[in-house]
């Protein structure tokens, strides 16, 4: 079993420095009364500590994201929401895919293989849960993570 707001508090305080050098912040409403599920911690931080850095990449501005929690009767609903580029509908469709990454035009500011959605996704898939996105463009993204309390994994 693992605390899942203990993997946020342990990812925010990692990233924290990165995000507060750009001026931004990052809040928490962590509000399920239940966080712990039986998931693997090694993977669930990789997986917070993605959307976190996306979060925080995909925003040109002063970085604003809110990390929250709740409870539903089999499991946590995690939610990560920033104020960045956003994703147009088109290209929700495809974020979870395989090597792809949301064209940005002739500009190579943000790093990366187009692999952390891809892993996030899966993850999330093997621990029985669900990930979802709301997304608009200049106005940034919300992705929600659910995760179940139990689930038949190996974890």
């Amino acid at each position: 079993m693992i605390d899942v707001h203990e993997i946020i508090r342990d990812v925010i305080k990692n990233m924290s420095l990165q995000i507060e050098s750009r001026g931004g912040s990052i809040t928490t409403n962590l509000q399920a009364n239940q966080s712990q599920i039986k998931a693997d911690k090694v993977h669930i931080t990789n997986l917070i500590n993605n959307l976190l850095d996306n979060a925080n990449k995909y925003t040109h501005e002063t970085p604003e994201i809110v990390v929250a929690t709740e409870n539903f009767p089999d499991g946590v609903l995690i939610s990560i929401k920033d104020n960045g580029i956003g994703i147009s509908k088109a290209n929700q469709k495809k974020i979870f895919e395989h090597l792809y990454r949301v064209p940005t035009g002739n500009i190579h500011d943000v790093k990366g293989f187009g692999l952390g959605l891809t892993y996030v996704k899966a993850i999330i898939e093997k621990h029985g849960g669900s990930i979802s996105v709301e997304s608009e463009l200049k106005k940034g993204s919300k992705f929600k993570v659910f995760l179940p309390f139990d689930n038949n994994s190996e974890y």
